[in-house]
């Protein structure tokens, strides 16, 4: 795990296969439990961990990969430590897509992407997009943030995100096909949360909807409807 409220720039892992075990050998063994500190120019606060084939970690204002040694394993003093971006992440948990990590940059109003990438000559690296460019008038320049967001695969492959504003935000990803898109999705009220749950053979998106009733707050959980379209006069119709 990694950022504490008092050690906000340090990553702790425990030692190999026992993880709730964090002790250190004298001398250092390799099986020993791992920490360092993501030391730079000026203090980023450790906000997400993940694995993209290496440790990826996400800080408040940069992505560092933790190469460890030269054979690329995670060792005691040897973090191997290469910093691949300067966006920085929000506080909302990434997205796992696949290979691909979606994150909110740190400012919460641009979504990017990130993925390991073999070039040519078998050299691995990594690279991202900023996927808020295709509807900036969603994010940027709306003065909003992403404040939660979800996952939906099947069938559609779709980020569902609520915008602190309380409006619904569904961004279609193939990254294979290079496809990305952005819808807004309105309702009667106003969105506070989404939820993604796998049901039968699709996932299932649920909502946390905020209306006025009769001059008093109500809340709703509603589910959307199925998105297969088996018969177009019955299926594509949506209330």
């Amino acid at each position: 795990h990694g950022g504490t409220l008092r050690e906000t720039e340090k990553v702790w892992g425990s030692r190999s296969a026992r993880f709730s075990n964090y002790s250190i050998s004298s001398p250092l063994q390799d099986d020993d439990a791992v920490t360092f500190t993501v030391a730079g120019k000026q203090v980023n606060e450790v906000r997400h961990l993940l694995d993209v084939g290496n440790l990826l970690i996400l800080t408040s204002g940069a992505e560092l990969i933790a190469l460890g040694d030269g054979t690329g394993k995670l060792l005691p003093g040897a973090p191997g430590l290469r910093q691949v971006g300067s966006n920085g992440a929000s506080l909302v948990p990434p997205l796992v897509i696949g290979n691909n990590i979606l994150y909110i940059q740190a400012r919460g109003n641009l979504v990017r992407d990130f993925r390991s990438v073999v070039s040519q000559d078998g050299t691995q690296g990594y690279a991202g997009d900023d996927l808020s460019v295709f509807a900036p008038h969603l994010l940027e320049g709306n003065g909003q943030t992403l404040v939660r967001w979800d996952f939906a695969q099947i069938p559609n492959s779709q980020a569902v995100g609520v915008r602190s504003d309380g409006q619904l935000l569904a961004l279609t990803y193939v990254k294979e096909h290079e496809i990305v898109g952005w819808t807004p999705w309105d309702t009667d009220g106003v969105y506070e949360d989404v939820l993604v749950v796998p049901q039968g053979q699709e996932d299932v998106i649920y909502v946390l909807v905020a209306r006025t009733i009769a001059g008093q707050t109500r809340r709703y959980l509603e589910r959307f409807a199925s998105r297969r379209v088996t018969d177009v006069t019955l299926d594509a119709l949506f209330r």
